[in-house]
């Protein structure tokens, strides 16, 4: 069963539509936390050669809640993911990984420069995070 759903979330990510992407949102929390699917997150999905679904492995781990003692990994894999996206086509997965770095308290200068200059669909959603900072 999770299997079939973590294929239609990414047909859905590959879909790349304002559609598609509310319907991913809509599915994440209730799958975020299910092991294969978090493993998937850290180790396909984050090294796809498709940035889309980069960006949806980012959003689950933003929504995800981190395994004891796997904090500190999973924000050097985070951080070294969101350096390397320096492609345009990588904007929303950088934005995704800087969301789930924040969200799981890795709030350094990088992260809210990220957030500061989020692409401009999604600046509703950076605006959320970067209030927590005041």
């Amino acid at each position: 069963m999770l299997e079939t759903k973590l294929a239609e979330l990414q047909g859905l990510a590959m879909q790349d539509s304002e559609e598609a992407w509310g319907k991913i949102e809509a599915e994440l929390g209730s799958v975020c936390n299910d092991p294969a699917i978090f493993e998937w997150a850290c180790t396909k999905g984050m090294f796809s050669r498709e940035y889309q679904l980069q960006d949806l492995s980012a959003s689950i781990l933003e929504r995800a809640k981190w395994l004891d003692g796997m904090g500190d990994m999973i924000e050097r894999h985070l951080v070294m993911r969101m350096q390397e996206s320096v492609k345009p086509e990588q904007k929303y997965a950088k934005f995704r990984i800087a969301c789930a770095l924040f969200n799981h308290g890795y709030r350094n200068a990088e992260v809210v420069e990220v957030l500061q200059n989020a692409p401009d669909d999604v600046t509703d959603i950076a605006a959320g995070y970067l209030k927590q900072l005041d």
